[in-house]
């Protein structure tokens, strides 16, 4: 069940606490995000696309969720009747929530310039009925699509999973089975193609992995969607915790601390 009253005293304690800060994750110029959702006068997010008018209570739209790290402005909607839902948990954290219908946002274009990718997130999906994209790189990272050098994190992404694509010219998978809806966890994909891995971690553990052929190349130059596939179909029925992308890899203290970080704003474990 999802709650939205009031502000949220723990949403703002958690998202503002001193200690570790995942910018710091970008301090040899990595490329990418860090969407910490911080609702009220001073934070990240507002109810139009153009950041001026914040987020102050639950049930506002969010139109901009600013990036404080990562080379972007924001995941932004600049259209009204698409745009996800500012609510609460039962604990006070604050996350955006999506209908599975129509509601996604997007960052423009991000030059990726790497072959590594690293995402966390909380997220919690409401139904298992169809795929839903939570992050997306480019207009189709599955099979079906075009597009080299794209990446994807999906809840769900064929049933009752988590899942993770990560594609050079070929794409490779990790699904987490037995996940059913409705769950929150916080979930972490890795690739790096030429190395060929995948790496789907759930809840602060490794759950899943491929060492299938990526194929050549770097993920590449593309607008990066939030809740749907190129905001037209695949939408997601659930909600978007904080969440951090970067173009590397990172060792396994600093995945340790990322994890802890999007977990206290997320609650999953």
């Amino acid at each position: 069940m999802m709650f939205g009253l009031g502000l949220g005293g723990l949403a703002l304690s958690a998202a503002r606490a001193p200690g570790f800060d995942p910018a710091c994750l970008f301090a040899s110029g990595e490329i990418g995000w860090v969407e910490p959702m911080i609702a009220g006068a001073g934070g990240t997010l507002y109810q139009d696309a153009a950041g001026t008018i914040p987020v102050t209570a639950a049930g506002q739209p969010v139109g901009l969720s600013k990036f404080t790290a990562g080379g972007q402005v924001g995941f932004v909607q600049a259209t009204a009747v698409n745009r996800p839902i500012y609510q609460l948990d039962a604990q006070g954290r604050g996350y955006l929530a999506h209908n599975g219908l129509n509601q996604w946002m997007a960052a423009a274009a991000i030059t990726w310039g790497s072959d590594e990718a690293t995402i966390c997130a909380g997220v919690r999906k409401l139904s298992d009925a169809a795929q839903g994209v939570v992050f997306e790189s480019g207009s189709n990272s599955g099979g079906g699509g075009a597009e080299s050098g794209v990446f994807a994190l999906l809840a769900p992404r064929t049933a009752a999973d988590f899942g993770v694509n990560f594609k050079g010219s070929q794409v490779s998978a990790a699904t987490s089975a037995g996940q059913a809806a409705p769950k929150t966890v916080v979930v972490t994909g890795i690739g790096k193609i030429s190395a060929d891995i995948v790496r789907l971690r759930i809840n602060g553990a490794q759950d899943a992995q491929s060492a299938a052929d990526q194929g050549l190349g770097s993920y590449g130059t593309y607008p990066l969607y939030a809740g749907a596939r190129a905001g037209t179909g695949v939408y997601l029925n659930g909600a978007r915790y904080p969440s951090v992308g970067l173009n590397r890899l990172l060792t396994e203290a600093e995945l340790a601390q990322l994890e802890a970080w999007v977990n206290a704003r997320t609650g999953a474990f």
